[in-house]
């Protein structure tokens, strides 16, 4: 307990530029964070709702190999 009580005087004894920074980035890192997770969920509902017809492949002029396969 002592040592959080050191790291919080020794945080108010920095100026106050560096206070603002430290404490912008700290919310700045959950907010970005919590957003992505946001984006995440609802990309993968999108998906879920609407998900994406099967487009034909038009082959080109070369035809690919893979494993032994021709497309």
């Amino acid at each position: 307990m002592e040592a959080v009580s050191n790291v919080y005087n020794y945080f108010l004894s920095l100026p106050m530029v560096f206070k603002i920074l430290i404490i912008s980035l700290i919310v700045a890192d959950i907010a970005f964070s919590s957003l992505y997770g946001i984006v995440g969920k609802y990309k993968k509902l999108y998906k879920v709702l609407f998900p994406k017809k099967k487009q034909h492949k038009k082959t080109s002029g070369r035809t690919s190999y893979k494993a032994g396969k021709a497309n």
